[in-house]
Parts: C-alpha cells; structure tokens; sequence
C-alpha cells in the first residue's frame, strides 16, 4: 500500500511540475499583434508655427533601436501644409518608436514639452499629439 500511495504522490507531484512549467512557458509568449496611431501637429519649438512637409517614421521597436530596429515593419508619412500629421502601425509586436526627418531641425530630436522627450510608445491611440521640433542654428 505504501508503494502505491507513493507511487501516486510522484505523478501527482510529476503532473503539478508540469502545470507550474506550462504557465511560466505561457507568461513570456509574445504578446498578439497590436495596432498603434498617433495623429496631431509638428511646431517648431522657439515660434510654435506649423512646420509642413515633415517626414514621420513608425517603426515597431524601442526608442534605443531606432535605427537598427527590431523588425522591419515601419510606416512612412508627411505633416501637411499646416503641420498636421496622421501616421498608423498595424499587427506589430513591440512598442512604436517615431522617428522625424527635417531639413534644418534635429533629426529624431523632438519634444512633446520641456520635461519630455518620447522614445517609444505603447500600442493605442494617441490624439491631439504635438512634436516641436528644435532648429539645428538654436541647439
């Protein structure tokens, strides 16, 4: 009887190792795809005027993989006359990193305001969203 109760505490334990293996392995899977929009205006910091014809870069990765990124997947787009700007990126895995391209301004050096510089942002939808871009002769 004894070697039957301990065979049953050992697949009892065996199949509970298992279960606990099972979940861990499940916590670190990829999340599914996300979606992630950010739509607003480009400003020039000092005048606060619109700047158009701005290139904006999506691409799925953090802030400190810019350029190396961590997937190929990146959507492109340009601010209008006004400085407005729409810009999408669909089924990706990681955060969203945004990157601006500007004759004359800094090149991924941009400011929501005076205590934040963005690097990357979580799936969602960011509305309203302003950009002030610093001129290179003002650095």
């Amino acid at each position: 009887m004894k070697a039957i109760n301990q065979y049953v505490f050992q697949i009892i334990s065996f199949i509970f190792i298992l279960f606990l293996i099972t979940l861990s392995s499940c916590s670190k899977e990829k999340k599914g795809p996300n979606n992630t929009a950010i739509y607003g205006k480009v400003l020039d910091y000092y005048t606060l005027e619109p700047i158009p014809d701005v290139q904006i870069i999506m691409k799925d990765g953090f802030g400190a993989t810019f350029y190396t990124g961590v997937s190929n997947l990146i959507s492109i787009t340009y601010s209008d006359d006004n400085g407005y700007y729409y810009i999408e990126l669909k089924d990706h895995y990681y955060e969203a990193t945004l990157g601006l391209v500007k004759d004359g301004y800094s090149s991924y050096k941009y400011i929501i305001d005076d205590y934040h510089i963005p690097q990357s942002f979580p799936a969602g939808i960011y509305p309203d969203y302003v950009i002030r871009l610093k001129p290179i002769e003002n650095e």
